[in-house]
This record gives structure tokens, C-alpha cells and sequence, in this order.
């Protein structure tokens, strides 16, 4: 998640660090005080949820918030299955015993 923050005014810098630590789902915050951002990693089952609190808890210290959809790694490409191997055939005109 991309927040937008005025880093510039001391008031409003520590009060989104005092916020963003109370929530146990925010992991990384990485603070771009001349973009005016704060960039944060969000390991949860809904960031919209977190938003929401974000944006109540804040009041007017947050001026926008962009969820940031992280690119799933593509898998492997499948390994083609060997061909399966055929049992040994008896030859013809041998007598093989029955087994016991």
C-alpha cells in the first residue's frame, strides 16, 4: 500500500509511525519523505479492511491511500512426463515357468 502523508510536518510524521504500529498486519514501512509517502506491506487476508482503519484512525494526517496489487511469480513451465517403459516381453519359441 502507497500512503500519501505530509512527512514535512513533525506532528503528522509521528502520528502515522505511532499508527501504523499498532497494527500487527503492516510489516514493512518505508518513509520517501520528499515524495511525501510512506510505502507499507500490508500480510493480511483483506488490505481493504486495513485501509478503512487507516483511514479512520488517521483523519486528516492521510491524504489518499493506493492499494498496490504485488505481481504473483508465473510457475514453472511443466517438465513433458517420460514415456512409460514396457515390460519385458518373453520371446517366442522360449518356455518360461509359471511362477510359484
Amino acid at each position: 500500500m502507497k500512503l500519501g502523508v505530509d512527512l514535512e510536518c513533525d506532528r503528522c510524521y509521528k502520528k502515522i509511525k505511532k499508527l501504523l504500529c499498532k497494527f500487527p498486519e503492516i510489516r514493512d514501512q518505508v518513509f520517501f519523505e520528499k515524495e511525501n509517502t510512506v510505502m507499507i506491506k500490508v500480510v493480511c487476508c483483506s488490505p481493504l479492511k486495513i485501509r478503512d482503519k487507516l483511514i479512520c484512525k488517521g483523519g486528516k494526517t492521510i491524504k489518499g491511500i493506493e492499494i498496490i496489487v504485488p505481481e504473483k511469480p508465473k510457475p514453472p513451465p511443466e517438465k513433458p512426463k517420460p514415456p512409460p517403459e514396457k515390460a519385458p516381453q518373453p520371446e517366442k519359441g522360449k518356455l518360461t515357468k509359471p511362477p510359484p
